[in-house]
Protein backbone atom coordinates (compact mmCIF):
# COMPACT_ATOMS: atom_id res chain seq x y z
CA UNK A 1 0.00 0.00 0.00
CA UNK A 2 2.95 2.39 0.54
CA UNK A 3 6.74 2.59 0.62
CA UNK A 4 9.31 1.23 -1.82
CA UNK A 5 7.12 -1.73 -2.75
CA UNK A 6 3.89 0.17 -3.35
CA UNK A 7 1.72 -1.46 -6.00
CA UNK A 8 3.23 -4.95 -5.78
CA UNK A 9 0.77 -7.78 -6.34
CA UNK A 10 0.70 -11.43 -5.43
CA UNK A 11 -1.86 -14.18 -5.61
CA UNK A 12 -2.24 -15.75 -2.18
CA UNK A 13 -2.72 -19.50 -2.39
CA UNK A 14 -2.19 -20.36 1.29
CA UNK A 15 -3.68 -19.49 4.67
CA UNK A 16 -2.02 -16.34 6.00
CA UNK A 17 -2.45 -13.05 7.83
CA UNK A 18 -1.48 -9.63 6.48
CA UNK A 19 1.01 -7.23 8.00
CA UNK A 20 0.76 -3.44 7.92
CA UNK A 21 0.94 -1.71 4.53
CA UNK A 22 -0.55 -4.83 2.91
CA UNK A 23 -4.14 -5.04 1.80
CA UNK A 24 -5.81 -8.41 1.35
CA UNK A 25 -8.74 -8.50 -1.04
CA UNK A 26 -10.99 -11.50 -0.47
CA UNK A 27 -13.64 -12.01 -3.16
CA UNK A 28 -16.83 -13.99 -2.55
CA UNK A 29 -17.10 -17.60 -3.66
CA UNK A 30 -18.61 -16.74 -7.02
CA UNK A 31 -15.86 -14.28 -8.01
CA UNK A 32 -12.61 -15.87 -9.19
CA UNK A 33 -9.73 -14.45 -7.19
CA UNK A 34 -7.32 -15.11 -10.06
CA UNK A 35 -9.61 -13.13 -12.33
CA UNK A 36 -9.52 -10.29 -9.81
CA UNK A 37 -5.72 -10.60 -9.58
CA UNK A 38 -5.37 -10.15 -13.35
CA UNK A 39 -7.76 -7.18 -13.23
CA UNK A 40 -5.58 -5.46 -10.63
CA UNK A 41 -2.41 -6.30 -12.55
CA UNK A 42 -3.95 -4.75 -15.66
CA UNK A 43 -5.04 -1.65 -13.75
CA UNK A 44 -1.85 -1.29 -11.70
CA UNK A 45 -0.66 1.71 -13.71
CA UNK A 46 -3.90 3.53 -12.97
CA UNK A 47 -3.59 2.74 -9.28
CA UNK A 48 -0.03 4.05 -9.11
CA UNK A 49 -1.11 7.25 -10.84
CA UNK A 50 -3.61 7.81 -8.01
CA UNK A 51 -1.08 7.55 -5.19
CA UNK A 52 -1.36 10.20 -2.52
CA UNK A 53 1.11 11.53 0.06
CA UNK A 54 4.55 13.11 -0.05
CA UNK A 55 7.64 11.26 1.16
CA UNK A 56 5.82 7.89 1.20
CA UNK A 57 3.16 7.96 -1.55
CA UNK A 58 0.47 5.38 -0.85
CA UNK A 59 -2.55 3.68 -2.33
CA UNK A 60 -5.44 4.05 0.07
CA UNK A 61 -8.20 1.52 0.60
CA UNK A 62 -10.59 4.15 -0.76
CA UNK A 63 -8.73 4.09 -4.06
CA UNK A 64 -8.87 0.29 -4.15
CA UNK A 65 -12.56 0.19 -3.32
CA UNK A 66 -13.30 2.47 -6.26
CA UNK A 67 -11.57 0.29 -8.85
CA UNK A 68 -14.10 -0.65 -11.49
CA UNK A 69 -13.79 -3.69 -13.72
CA UNK A 70 -15.92 -5.77 -16.10
CA UNK A 71 -17.65 -8.65 -14.34
CA UNK A 72 -18.59 -11.58 -16.57
CA UNK A 73 -20.38 -14.72 -15.30
CA UNK A 74 -18.23 -16.97 -13.10
CA UNK A 75 -17.79 -19.74 -15.73
CA UNK A 76 -16.54 -17.13 -18.19
CA UNK A 77 -14.19 -15.72 -15.54
CA UNK A 78 -12.65 -19.16 -15.19
CA UNK A 79 -12.34 -19.56 -18.97
CA UNK A 80 -10.69 -16.15 -19.19
CA UNK A 81 -8.24 -17.04 -16.40
CA UNK A 82 -7.39 -20.35 -18.08
CA UNK A 83 -6.73 -18.64 -21.42
CA UNK A 84 -4.68 -15.84 -19.84
CA UNK A 85 -2.50 -18.35 -18.02
CA UNK A 86 -2.07 -20.43 -21.16
CA UNK A 87 -0.93 -17.39 -23.15
CA UNK A 88 1.18 -16.05 -20.29
CA UNK A 89 2.88 -19.44 -19.97
CA UNK A 90 3.92 -19.33 -23.63
CA UNK A 91 4.98 -15.70 -23.22
CA UNK A 92 7.04 -16.46 -20.11
CA UNK A 93 8.77 -19.34 -21.90
CA UNK A 94 9.71 -16.96 -24.70
CA UNK A 95 11.00 -14.33 -22.28
CA UNK A 96 13.06 -16.98 -20.46
CA UNK A 97 14.65 -17.96 -23.77
CA UNK A 98 15.40 -14.32 -24.59
CA UNK A 99 17.04 -13.74 -21.20
CA UNK A 100 19.07 -16.91 -21.61
CA UNK A 101 20.25 -15.67 -24.99
CA UNK A 102 21.19 -12.35 -23.39
CA UNK A 103 23.30 -14.18 -20.80
CA UNK A 104 24.94 -16.19 -23.57
CA UNK A 105 25.95 -12.93 -25.24
CA UNK A 106 27.88 -12.01 -22.08
CA UNK A 107 29.75 -15.29 -22.33
CA UNK A 108 30.39 -14.67 -26.02
CA UNK A 109 31.84 -11.21 -25.31
CA UNK A 110 34.24 -12.67 -22.77
CA UNK A 111 35.22 -15.36 -25.26
CA UNK A 112 35.95 -12.70 -27.90
CA UNK A 113 38.24 -10.85 -25.46
CA UNK A 114 39.92 -14.09 -24.43
CA UNK A 115 40.63 -15.07 -28.04
CA UNK A 116 41.79 -11.54 -28.86
CA UNK A 117 44.52 -11.41 -26.22
CA UNK A 118 45.63 -14.95 -26.93
CA UNK A 119 46.26 -13.90 -30.52
CA UNK A 120 43.55 -16.17 -31.95
CA UNK A 121 41.49 -13.45 -33.62
CA UNK A 122 44.44 -12.32 -35.71
CA UNK A 123 46.01 -15.67 -36.64
CA UNK A 124 45.20 -15.29 -40.35
CA UNK A 125 46.23 -11.62 -40.24
CA UNK A 126 49.67 -12.50 -38.83
CA UNK A 127 50.15 -15.23 -41.42
CA UNK A 128 49.47 -12.75 -44.19
CA UNK A 129 51.14 -9.57 -42.84
CA UNK A 130 54.17 -11.03 -41.00
CA UNK A 131 54.33 -8.18 -38.44
CA UNK A 132 57.52 -7.08 -36.75
CA UNK A 133 58.30 -8.47 -33.25
CA UNK A 134 56.70 -6.70 -30.30
CA UNK A 135 60.10 -5.89 -28.79
CA UNK A 136 60.51 -3.20 -31.47
CA UNK A 137 57.29 -1.57 -30.31
CA UNK A 138 58.40 -1.83 -26.67
CA UNK A 139 61.72 -0.21 -27.52
CA UNK A 140 59.87 2.65 -29.20
CA UNK A 141 57.81 3.18 -26.03
CA UNK A 142 60.93 3.14 -23.87
CA UNK A 143 62.68 5.66 -26.12
CA UNK A 144 59.61 7.90 -26.23
CA UNK A 145 59.27 7.75 -22.43
CA UNK A 146 62.93 8.65 -21.84
CA UNK A 147 62.67 11.65 -24.15
CA UNK A 148 59.43 12.69 -22.47
CA UNK A 149 60.99 12.43 -19.00
CA UNK A 150 63.87 14.66 -20.05
CA UNK A 151 61.51 17.25 -21.50
CA UNK A 152 59.14 17.12 -18.53
CA UNK A 153 62.04 17.26 -16.08
CA UNK A 154 63.06 20.60 -17.54
CA UNK A 155 59.51 21.79 -16.84
CA UNK A 156 59.75 20.70 -13.20
CA UNK A 157 57.55 17.61 -13.53
CA UNK A 158 58.72 15.35 -10.68
CA UNK A 159 56.14 12.70 -11.62
CA UNK A 160 58.08 11.84 -14.79
CA UNK A 161 61.27 10.88 -12.96
CA UNK A 162 59.26 9.00 -10.34
CA UNK A 163 57.89 6.76 -13.11
CA UNK A 164 61.39 5.93 -14.38
CA UNK A 165 62.46 5.09 -10.84
CA UNK A 166 59.54 2.69 -10.43
CA UNK A 167 60.30 0.95 -13.72
CA UNK A 168 63.91 0.55 -12.71
CA UNK A 169 62.82 -1.27 -9.55
CA UNK A 170 60.70 -3.81 -11.39
CA UNK A 171 62.01 -7.34 -11.05
CA UNK A 172 61.08 -8.56 -14.49
CA UNK A 173 61.88 -12.19 -13.78
CA UNK A 174 59.11 -12.24 -11.15
CA UNK A 175 56.68 -10.32 -13.32
CA UNK A 176 56.48 -12.80 -16.20
CA UNK A 177 53.87 -15.51 -15.57
CA UNK A 178 53.94 -18.57 -17.73
CA UNK A 179 51.52 -18.38 -20.63
CA UNK A 180 51.14 -19.25 -24.25
CA UNK A 181 51.26 -16.36 -26.71
CA UNK A 182 52.03 -16.12 -30.42
CA UNK A 183 55.65 -15.87 -31.52
CA UNK A 184 56.83 -12.30 -31.45
CA UNK A 185 54.48 -11.20 -28.67
CA UNK A 186 55.75 -9.92 -25.32
CA UNK A 187 54.25 -9.30 -21.88
CA UNK A 188 54.84 -6.09 -19.99
CA UNK A 189 53.49 -4.42 -16.87
CA UNK A 190 51.11 -1.50 -17.19
CA UNK A 191 53.91 0.65 -15.83
CA UNK A 192 56.12 -0.39 -18.75
CA UNK A 193 53.40 -0.33 -21.41
CA UNK A 194 51.99 3.08 -20.50
CA UNK A 195 53.64 6.46 -20.60
CA UNK A 196 52.11 7.42 -17.25
CA UNK A 197 50.41 5.45 -14.46
CA UNK A 198 49.18 7.82 -11.74
CA UNK A 199 47.05 7.36 -8.64
CA UNK A 200 44.26 9.75 -7.68
CA UNK A 201 44.31 12.33 -4.90
CA UNK A 202 43.10 10.28 -1.94
CA UNK A 203 40.65 12.71 -0.41
CA UNK A 204 37.07 13.65 -1.13
CA UNK A 205 37.01 16.74 -3.31
CA UNK A 206 34.82 19.70 -2.26
CA UNK A 207 31.82 19.76 -4.60
CA UNK A 208 30.27 22.71 -6.39
CA UNK A 209 26.96 23.10 -8.24
CA UNK A 210 28.72 23.32 -11.58
CA UNK A 211 32.16 23.41 -13.14
CA UNK A 212 34.43 20.50 -14.02
CA UNK A 213 33.17 16.91 -14.00
CA UNK A 214 34.45 14.94 -10.99
CA UNK A 215 34.66 11.29 -12.05
CA UNK A 216 33.80 8.88 -9.25
CA UNK A 217 34.02 5.11 -9.46
CA UNK A 218 30.25 4.85 -9.92
CA UNK A 219 30.51 6.95 -13.11
CA UNK A 220 32.46 4.18 -14.85
CA UNK A 221 30.96 0.84 -15.87
CA UNK A 222 31.12 -1.64 -18.72
CA UNK A 223 33.94 0.22 -20.42
CA UNK A 224 32.07 3.53 -20.63
CA UNK A 225 32.23 6.88 -18.87
CA UNK A 226 28.84 8.29 -17.84
CA UNK A 227 28.78 12.05 -17.28
CA UNK A 228 25.04 12.47 -16.64
CA UNK A 229 25.19 12.00 -12.85
CA UNK A 230 28.66 13.34 -12.05
CA UNK A 231 29.38 15.86 -9.38
CA UNK A 232 31.44 18.97 -10.08
CA UNK A 233 34.52 20.72 -8.74
CA UNK A 234 35.81 24.24 -9.16
CA UNK A 235 38.77 25.12 -11.39
CA UNK A 236 41.00 25.68 -8.34
CA UNK A 237 40.07 22.26 -6.90
CA UNK A 238 40.71 20.63 -10.28
CA UNK A 239 44.15 22.19 -10.60
CA UNK A 240 45.13 20.95 -7.14
CA UNK A 241 43.58 17.47 -7.43
CA UNK A 242 45.04 16.90 -10.92
CA UNK A 243 48.44 18.45 -10.31
CA UNK A 244 50.30 15.15 -10.77
CA UNK A 245 48.73 14.46 -14.16
CA UNK A 246 45.62 16.22 -15.51
CA UNK A 247 43.45 13.64 -17.35
CA UNK A 248 43.29 14.20 -21.09
CA UNK A 249 41.47 12.64 -24.06
CA UNK A 250 42.62 9.07 -24.67
CA UNK A 251 43.63 8.40 -21.06
CA UNK A 252 42.15 5.28 -19.49
CA UNK A 253 40.65 5.61 -16.01
CA UNK A 254 40.65 2.42 -13.90
CA UNK A 255 38.71 1.96 -10.66
CA UNK A 256 40.53 0.38 -7.73
CA UNK A 257 37.49 -0.06 -5.48
CA UNK A 258 33.70 0.15 -5.31
CA UNK A 259 33.54 -1.24 -7.97
CA UNK A 260 36.97 -2.69 -8.66
CA UNK A 261 38.36 -3.15 -12.17
CA UNK A 262 36.01 -0.93 -14.20
CA UNK A 263 37.64 1.21 -16.90
CA UNK A 264 36.78 3.88 -19.45
CA UNK A 265 38.50 6.19 -21.92
CA UNK A 266 38.39 9.94 -21.36
CA UNK A 267 36.51 11.34 -24.39
CA UNK A 268 37.56 14.26 -26.57
CA UNK A 269 36.60 17.82 -25.66
CA UNK A 270 35.73 17.00 -22.04
CA UNK A 271 37.66 18.18 -18.98
CA UNK A 272 37.42 15.75 -16.07
CA UNK A 273 38.87 15.52 -12.58
CA UNK A 274 39.78 12.09 -11.24
CA UNK A 275 38.02 11.20 -8.00
CA UNK A 276 39.01 8.80 -5.24
CA UNK A 277 39.90 5.12 -5.64
CA UNK A 278 40.91 5.24 -9.28
CA UNK A 279 44.02 5.48 -11.41
CA UNK A 280 44.97 7.12 -14.67
CA UNK A 281 46.66 5.00 -17.35
CA UNK A 282 48.07 7.00 -20.26
CA UNK A 283 49.23 5.00 -23.29
CA UNK A 284 51.72 6.53 -25.69
CA UNK A 285 49.14 8.07 -28.02
CA UNK A 286 51.64 8.35 -30.89
CA UNK A 287 52.16 4.57 -30.79
CA UNK A 288 49.19 2.93 -29.02
CA UNK A 289 45.46 2.77 -29.50
CA UNK A 290 43.85 3.39 -26.07
CA UNK A 291 41.06 0.98 -27.02
CA UNK A 292 43.61 -1.85 -27.03
CA UNK A 293 44.41 -1.12 -23.39
CA UNK A 294 40.72 -0.72 -22.49
CA UNK A 295 39.71 -4.06 -24.02
CA UNK A 296 42.71 -5.76 -22.45
CA UNK A 297 41.62 -4.60 -18.98
CA UNK A 298 38.26 -6.36 -19.50
CA UNK A 299 39.80 -9.56 -20.87
CA UNK A 300 39.73 -12.74 -18.74
CA UNK A 301 43.54 -12.73 -18.69
CA UNK A 302 43.71 -9.42 -16.80
CA UNK A 303 40.49 -9.98 -14.84
CA UNK A 304 42.14 -13.08 -13.35
CA UNK A 305 45.19 -11.03 -12.33
CA UNK A 306 42.94 -8.38 -10.76
CA UNK A 307 41.04 -11.01 -8.77
CA UNK A 308 44.31 -12.51 -7.47
CA UNK A 309 45.70 -9.11 -6.48
CA UNK A 310 42.48 -7.93 -4.81
CA UNK A 311 42.73 -7.08 -1.10
CA UNK A 312 40.04 -7.12 1.60
CA UNK A 313 37.22 -9.47 2.53
CA UNK A 314 34.21 -7.15 2.40
CA UNK A 315 34.77 -4.46 -0.21
CA UNK A 316 37.72 -5.65 -2.26
CA UNK A 317 40.24 -3.17 -3.61
CA UNK A 318 43.50 -2.95 -5.54
CA UNK A 319 46.65 -1.35 -4.24
CA UNK A 320 48.44 1.15 -6.47
CA UNK A 321 51.50 -1.06 -6.78
CA UNK A 322 49.40 -4.04 -7.79
CA UNK A 323 47.79 -2.06 -10.62
CA UNK A 324 51.19 -0.92 -11.84
CA UNK A 325 52.39 -4.53 -12.12
CA UNK A 326 49.37 -5.95 -13.97
CA UNK A 327 50.73 -7.70 -17.05
CA UNK A 328 49.37 -6.98 -20.49
CA UNK A 329 50.05 -8.99 -23.67
CA UNK A 330 51.93 -6.85 -26.18
CA UNK A 331 51.90 -7.61 -29.92
CA UNK A 332 53.25 -5.29 -32.59
CA UNK A 333 51.82 -1.81 -33.07
CA UNK A 334 50.05 -2.91 -36.26
CA UNK A 335 48.57 -6.03 -34.68
CA UNK A 336 47.16 -4.05 -31.77
CA UNK A 337 45.11 -2.02 -34.26
CA UNK A 338 44.05 -5.20 -36.05
CA UNK A 339 42.95 -6.74 -32.73
CA UNK A 340 40.84 -3.68 -31.87
CA UNK A 341 39.14 -3.89 -35.28
CA UNK A 342 38.40 -7.61 -34.85
CA UNK A 343 37.03 -7.09 -31.33
CA UNK A 344 34.77 -4.22 -32.35
CA UNK A 345 33.48 -6.09 -35.39
CA UNK A 346 32.39 -9.03 -33.26
CA UNK A 347 31.11 -7.00 -30.31
CA UNK A 348 29.02 -4.78 -32.58
CA UNK A 349 27.18 -7.90 -33.77
CA UNK A 350 26.60 -8.91 -30.14
CA UNK A 351 25.41 -5.39 -29.24
CA UNK A 352 22.90 -5.39 -32.10
CA UNK A 353 21.61 -8.79 -31.04
CA UNK A 354 21.24 -7.59 -27.46
CA UNK A 355 19.25 -4.56 -28.60
CA UNK A 356 16.95 -6.87 -30.55
CA UNK A 357 16.51 -9.08 -27.48
CA UNK A 358 15.75 -6.09 -25.23
CA UNK A 359 13.21 -4.81 -27.76
CA UNK A 360 11.57 -8.24 -27.81
CA UNK A 361 11.40 -8.33 -24.00
CA UNK A 362 9.81 -4.87 -23.99
CA UNK A 363 7.33 -5.99 -26.64
CA UNK A 364 6.52 -9.05 -24.53
CA UNK A 365 5.52 -6.78 -21.63
CA UNK A 366 3.29 -4.80 -23.99
CA UNK A 367 1.81 -8.06 -25.33
CA UNK A 368 0.98 -9.10 -21.76
CA UNK A 369 -1.06 -5.95 -21.32
CA UNK A 370 -2.65 -6.48 -24.74
CA UNK A 371 -3.78 -9.96 -23.70
CA UNK A 372 -5.36 -8.58 -20.53
CA UNK A 373 -7.01 -5.76 -22.47
CA UNK A 374 -8.64 -8.25 -24.84
CA UNK A 375 -9.66 -10.40 -21.88
CA UNK A 376 -11.49 -7.56 -20.14
CA UNK A 377 -13.12 -6.45 -23.37
CA UNK A 378 -14.67 -9.89 -23.71
CA UNK A 379 -12.61 -10.74 -26.80
CA UNK A 380 -10.27 -13.42 -25.45
CA UNK A 381 -12.67 -16.37 -25.03
CA UNK A 382 -16.10 -17.15 -26.49
CA UNK A 383 -19.14 -16.38 -24.39
CA UNK A 384 -21.63 -19.08 -23.42
CA UNK A 385 -25.34 -18.10 -23.41
CA UNK A 386 -25.95 -20.76 -20.76
CA UNK A 387 -23.80 -18.91 -18.23
CA UNK A 388 -25.61 -17.13 -15.42
CA UNK A 389 -25.94 -13.41 -16.27
CA UNK A 390 -23.63 -11.08 -14.39
CA UNK A 391 -26.63 -9.11 -13.14
CA UNK A 392 -27.72 -12.03 -10.98
CA UNK A 393 -24.13 -12.51 -9.86
CA UNK A 394 -23.98 -8.92 -8.66
CA UNK A 395 -27.14 -9.37 -6.61
CA UNK A 396 -25.64 -12.38 -4.84
CA UNK A 397 -22.38 -10.51 -4.21
CA UNK A 398 -24.33 -7.66 -2.63
CA UNK A 399 -26.28 -10.08 -0.46
CA UNK A 400 -23.11 -11.81 0.78
CA UNK A 401 -21.22 -8.57 1.27
CA UNK A 402 -23.38 -7.27 4.12
CA UNK A 403 -22.35 -9.86 6.77
CA UNK A 404 -18.73 -9.65 5.63
CA UNK A 405 -18.66 -5.90 6.34
CA UNK A 406 -19.88 -6.50 9.90
CA UNK A 407 -17.26 -9.19 10.59
CA UNK A 408 -14.18 -8.63 12.79
CA UNK A 409 -11.31 -6.90 10.90
CA UNK A 410 -8.84 -9.48 12.21
CA UNK A 411 -9.57 -12.69 10.36
CA UNK A 412 -7.92 -15.58 8.64
CA UNK A 413 -7.65 -15.67 4.88
CA UNK A 414 -8.90 -18.83 3.28
CA UNK A 415 -6.99 -20.71 0.64
CA UNK A 416 -8.02 -19.12 -2.67
CA UNK A 417 -9.88 -20.42 -5.63
CA UNK A 418 -8.63 -20.52 -9.19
Amino acid sequence: MYGATVGKLAFLGVTAATNQAVCAITPPDFLSNKYLYHVLFFRKGELLDKRIGGAQPNISQTILREVQFPLPPLPEQLRIVAKIEELFSDLDAGITSLRKAKEQLKTYRQSVLKWAFEGKLTEDWREKIKPEPARIFINKISKFRNEWVIAEGKNGNSEARRILAKIAKLNNSKQRPTGSFPDGWEQRTLLEYCLVVVDCHNKTAPYTHGGIHLIRTTDIRDGKLFLEQTRFVSKNTYEYWARRCPPSAGDVLLTREAPMGEAAIVPDNVVVCMGQRMMLLRPVSELSNPKYLLYALYSPLIKQQIDKKAMGTGVQHLRVGDVETILIPVPSEEEQSAIVSEIESRLSVADNLEKTIETSITQAAALRQSILKRAFEGKLVPQDPNDEPAEKLLKRIKAEKEPALNASPVKRLRKGRN
